[in-house]
């Protein structure tokens, strides 16, 4: 900590940088990102600066002595601290030392539409037949992402509509990837499963997609690909963990349900899949709302605001 702080008190002398803005993961995140934050109360006195957080708090310990005394400079010398939705900058109170500040505030993070993209034809690429309707899930292999949520969705889903075809894509380890597939095997769905790694170019995923499917089960600050997909007129039947419920509302682009009850999100789907005015209506109403709420003009905006 001593270290940091005198090698970025000379970096900050030697630029004299206007303003600071600190990009962190979760909060406490890193040191180096607090650390920063301190520096540059100590010694640029009353210039502005942002600490910004993308994911949950976590608790510590009251008797954590180091850890309390970082958290109580971090609120003095922000001036602000933002995190990307409403749940995330209020778990940051869950601290004793940001329990009654009055610093905490949120930017939903924006998005731009990728026109230029190179185009494939996913359809054809993965040989899906014309006449199957598409579901999409994009998420990193984890436990937390839902995986078994949506594939016990997607079982009662084929029930009804067996000419349907589930596309999951991500990062994922060996293990962790085929955990899932053993699980689709195992609840016999896989036929009708199609497992991808991270796919650089979503817009062409998006293209052949009826509706996005979100299983997050718990630490869920934002959900960018909810956007993303409401950005390409593709709707979203998601659980309601963290801020998927502030960024989906419901019967516009999308639909929120609890995390537990995937019999109300197959329903959904189903509901989805079979009416091709109403996946129109919602694919329309997603894409005014992310134009409305989530684009990266807004939040360049509101950042500027904060930091003029």
């Amino acid at each position: 900590f001593i270290y940091y702080i005198l090698f970025l008190k000379k970096t900050l002398l030697k630029f004299n940088p206007d303003r600071l803005i600190v990009i962190n993961g979760g909060y406490p995140g890193g040191l180096l990102c607090r650390s920063a934050t301190i520096c540059w109360g100590l010694y640029c006195g009353e210039k502005k600066t942002i600490h910004n957080f993308h994911n949950f708090a976590i608790p510590v310990n009251k008797f954590n002595v180091f850890e309390n005394l970082i958290d109580k400079l971090v609120e003095k010398y922000s001036s602000v601290l933002i995190s990307v939705s409403h749940c995330a900058a209020e778990s940051l109170r869950i601290r004793e030392s940001f329990k009654i500040t009055k610093k905490i505030k949120f930017i939903y993070n924006g998005v731009v539409k990728k026109d230029n993209y190179i185009y494939v034809d996913m359809r054809g690429k993965l040989s899906i037949d014309k006449e199957y309707k598409v579901c999409l899930m994009l998420g990193t292999y984890e436990e937390r992402k839902g995986h078994t949520f949506i594939l016990n969705a997607f079982e009662q889903v084929l029930i009804s509509n067996s000419n349907t075809v589930l596309i999951m894509a991500g990062y994922g380890s060996p293990l962790e990837i085929k955990k899932v597939v053993d699980y689709a095997k195992k609840i016999g769905v896989d036929k009708n499963v199609i497992f991808l790694d991270y796919v650089d170019e979503i817009n062409n995923l998006f293209a052949i997609s009826d509706v996005l499917l979100i299983g997050s089960q718990e630490f869920e600050s934002f959900g960018l690909t909810a956007v993303e997909a409401m950005l390409n007129y593709v709707p979203v039947v998601s659980t309601d963990t963290g801020g998927l419920k502030e960024v989906i509302n419901n019967n516009e682009g999308g639909f929120v349900f609890n995390k537990k009850d995937h019999l109300a999100f197959a329903k959904k789907i189903v509901e989805l899949l079979n009416d091709d005015c109403m996946r129109l209506e919602q694919g329309i109403k997603g894409h005014n709302r992310v134009k409305n709420m989530f684009s990266a003009s807004k939040m360049a905006e509101m950042y500027r605001n904060e930091i003029q």
